[in-house]
């Protein structure tokens, strides 16, 4: 009955999808194309696209129709023109015509990073995390069909978040230096000795298996129309305006397993995401036959005016045994526990879910400034379920945006606040011998970070509870073929949250207790600022160069009262697209 519904909804889309005229090609909020959109609109005083990846094309085209092509300026003519350019250009050497396109891309990326290290540093420390690293090799081909139907394929040979020199303990980087092909030239020396196929069986050794290339890190289908979209595959998956991060579904990971259904209008928009993660327990990907980790978010957003955006974001964290557990879809899982609101910590199987509720408003107040708000409540409750309906796991995101063009380019300038409490995305449940039930946080990847294989952090915000953060920045998007961007952040943070000084778990000793008076930052404040500069240069369509600095210093390193720590951190790198 299950699969029968599935198809159904598949056939509707594609059915309906005849009749459409836009691409549903897929776009992350960290793509040029869709910055460029957010940016085009909020110099001419609109909302820009509902902020979520993956956006389509449609999604995009949508937010520009909310301009007036023959009211805007010289300077916004041309960025719209670059836009419809942009959005109609293929990568490479590709076959078009009017039912499909096929569009095959080959690139190297090599990048080298450099870093001092007198005292070892943490591998979650690096400025430049797992998901931002250039692969050395990406092969990627891309399909559309009438328009209505967009396939992706992204094969990437790449290091796995631990192929560092670590340390006794497993954690700590102990050289000054490393780069993202040391494992390309142990794939072919493998491969040369006739034994390539230890790389996919993982039994030739540590340094073999750490290669991530056997698993497509982008790879998935687009289906719909100018008003419905489905989505299944693996992506990078984001629900928010946030720059340095979003509340409810942040932009941690390389990929997640998403399926994800879209309606939308210019007045108001529907998603439903349904979120896999194969890390959580002993699982493998693709696999739905053990109890595994999984989260629905279902956002519901109104436009007002084009000048104002309200959503409400309704979602839960749930172990199920099932590939399509019907309860994912249920909106009453906001205001309950499923069946076991009388807090038992002796669980049975597919009992327990953790919910989180996210409001967020969005007011574009002339055509240079834009104001942001988030607000996130962890275990939302009912009277019933608690005597206190008042949330004590919750977090709050405020930012500015202001933009201005000048004569070679567009500055876009940015004012972020950010406050997590310290029991936001951590589930004070326990196990029946007491322990804290880690499966139930809106954290992944315990188990693949013990073994060193995988990515560990929040499904939120990647500065998790427990802290409070102000971070100011600018960026400049030339006209010609380079961009520079430069920021500082200032962030005291408490003793909750990831503990990563041994094998990953939580500090979370005192939030079983909630609603104990327990201010954040709690017990030993750590106080970190850092300034970032970025820049990349594009000597043609091609061929390009980027690279970054970070100067970090830190009190209270690990939250140990008198420790500090220098950082200085810095990436090279170019990309070179053969064909």
């Amino acid at each position: 009955m299950r699969k029968a519904v599935l198809v159904f909804l598949l056939a509707l889309i594609c059915l309906t999808s005849l009749f459409a005229n836009n691409g549903q090609k897929t776009y992350l909020m960290s793509d040029d194309v869709w910055k460029m959109v957010d940016k085009i609109c909020r110099m001419n005083g609109v909302l820009g696209p509902t902020p979520i990846s993956p956006s389509t094309e449609a999604e995009l085209l949508t937010a520009l129709s909310r301009l007036d092509y023959n009211k805007l300026n010289n300077e916004s003519k041309e960025l719209y023109d670059r836009i419809v350019a942009k959005l109609d250009t293929t990568k490479g050497w590709a076959y078009k015509d009017e039912k499909l396109t096929l569009d095959p891309s080959i690139s190297i990326n090599p990048q080298i990073y450099l870093f001092n290290n007198t005292n070892n540093t943490y591998g979650e420390e690096f400025f430049m995390q797992y998901k931002d690293r250039d692969q050395l090799l990406s092969i990627d081909l891309e399909a559309s069909i009438y328009d209505n139907i967009y396939l992706d394929f992204h094969y990437s040979f790449m290091d796995t978040p631990t192929t560092f020199d670590l340390g006794s303990d497993g954690k700590q980087i102990t050289g000054d230096f490393f780069h993202n092909f040391s494992n390309f030239a142990t794939f072919f020396n493998v491969a040369m000795n006739n034994d390539i196929t230890g790389l996919f069986t993982g039994n030739k050794g540590n340094t073999v298996t750490r290669i991530f290339s056997y698993q497509p890190t982008k790879v998935g289908g687009s289906f719909g129309n100018d008003y419905l979209n489905l989505f299944i595959g693996r992506t990078r998956q984001a629900f928010g305006n946030g720059v340095t991060g979003n509340l409810i579904i942040g932009d941690n990971f390389t990929y997640q397993e998403v399926a994800k259904l879209s309606v939308f209008t210019n007045i108001f928009s529907y998603h439903l995401s349904l979120t896999h993660y194969d890390n959580a327990e002993k699982g493998e990907s693709f696999r739905f036959d053990t109890k595994h980790q999984s989260r629905t978010i279902q956002r519901l957003d109104f436009n007002i005016n084009n000048k104002l955006r309200f959503a409400i974001n309704i979602g839960a964290h749930i172990y199920s045994n099932s590939m399509f557990d019907w309860r994912m879809i249920m909106p009453m899982m906001l205001v309950h526990n499923w069946n076991n609101n009388s807090e038992r910590t002796v669980l049975e199987p597919g009992d327990e879910i953790n919910n989180i509720l996210g409001l967020e408003a969005e007011w574009v107040i002339n055509r240079k400034l834009m104001l942001t708000a988030q607000v996130a409540i962890d275990q939302f409750r009912l009277p019933v379920e608690n005597e206190s309906v008042v949330p004590s796991a919750f977090g709050v995101l405020v930012n500015a945006k202001y933009i201005t063009p000048v004569k070679n380019g567009i500055f876009d300038s940015w004012l972020e606040l950010v406050y997590t409490n310290l029991y936001l995305y951590l589930n004070y449940k326990s196990d029946s011998l007491d322990n804290p039930d880690y499966g139930l946080d809106h954290i992944a990847g315990y188990y693949w970070a013990q073994s060193g294989k995988g990515e560990l952090n929040y499904l939120g915000h990647s500065f998790g509870p427990d802290t409070i953060a102000i971070s100011i920045g600018t960026e400049f998007i030339s006209n010609s073929n380079y961009d520079i961007s430069a920021s500082l952040l200032y962030k005291i943070h408490g003793e909750k949250g990831i503990e990563y000084r041994y094998w990953p778990k939580q500090n979370q000793s005192n939030a079983v207790e909630v609603g104990k008076e327990v201010s954040t930052p709690s017990g030993v404040a750590e106080h970190t600022v850092e300034c970032t500069i970025s820049g990349s240069y594009k000597l043609n369509n091609n061929l390009s160069f980027n690279g970054s600095v970070l100067n970090r210093m830190q009190w209270n390193y690990h939250n140990i009262k008198g420790e500090t720590k220098y950082s200085i951190q810095t990436s090279f790198g170019l990309r070179w697209i053969i064909i």
